[in-house]
């Protein structure tokens, strides 16, 4: 059956009405809201397609369901924070995000702790935020939430890639001499280049910091990086990547 949307929110109000005679005022009010932002997104829609088995009193019967056992896990996760709530939470975001990293086959050189440790707070960032819709369980959602996720980070990355590529070369060729020449003949604009490159460095994250100081400063190789930061060589070279975008983006 094909509904629009005047019979389907008339529909929708008549299964609350007989959800609130049979469960109570409060539970058919909480639903009210949640029901009303998902048919605003058309997620009630997205149910009701092509599926001549199901009904607005499906949905609204699914979205009880869903919200009496699950109300309180996200009220604790949403509103309480509670740390408890989160272990378990955060430990299968960051499964979620390892293995469709990898299933997309991305490559070592990018796939690195840091890389997944970003992606993986910006997933629970969301999480914390986001109207849970109670017509789906917990874990899909998530898995959703991930996947949508990564699939916008991926392409930022990739397109910042294609797009600073040469110009981060060019910066890495001209670091050295701002960085260990005081002066250019007293070129005014070669020191205010150098002054300008020492404070954007100063703002880096310690971890990329750490990386352009000792690269740069001390002459370190990459290998020898790792070592002395105890850490794998392919995410030196993210962390080296990562610190020129930073600091393009901060001397222009």
């Amino acid at each position: 059956m094909s509904w629009n949307e005047v019979a389907l929110r008339a529909a929708l109000n008549e299964a609350l009405t007989e959800l609130a005679v049979s469960h109570g005022d409060t539970l058919a009010h909480d639903l009210q809201t949640i029901i009303s932002t998902n048919l605003a997104r058309g997620r009630v829609h997205f149910f009701l397609n092509g599926m001549e088995n199901r009904s607005p009193r499906h949905y609204v019967c699914r979205v009880a369901v869903i919200y009496a056992r699950l109300h309180p896990l996200i009220s604790a996760l949403q509103e309480e924070r509670s740390e408890t709530a989160w272990i378990d939470i955060e430990k299968q975001i960051c499964g979620i995000t390892a293995n469709y990293l990898r299933r997309y086959k991305l490559a070592a050189y990018h796939l690195t702790k840091d890389l997944l440790q970003d992606y993986a707070q910006e997933a629970s960032a969301r999480i914390l935020t986001a109207r849970f819709p109670y017509d789906i369980e917990l874990m899909p959602w998530i898995s959703i939430i991930v996947r949508n996720v990564c699939l916008q980070k991926l392409k930022a990355m990739q397109k910042d890639t294609l797009i600073n590529e040469q110009d981060l070369s060019e910066l890495a060729e001209t670091l050295p001499e701002l960085l260990h020449n005081t002066s250019r003949g007293g070129d005014p604009n070669f020191a205010g280049q150098r002054h300008d490159l020492l404070n954007a460095i100063e703002k880096l994250n310690p971890a990329r910091k750490q990386v352009i100081l000792l690269h740069y400063f001390e002459g370190l190789t990459f290998p020898e990086i790792a070592e002395k930061m105890d850490r794998t060589i392919p995410a030196i070279h993210q962390l080296h990547f990562q610190a020129l975008k930073d600091l393009k983006k901060l001397v222009g």
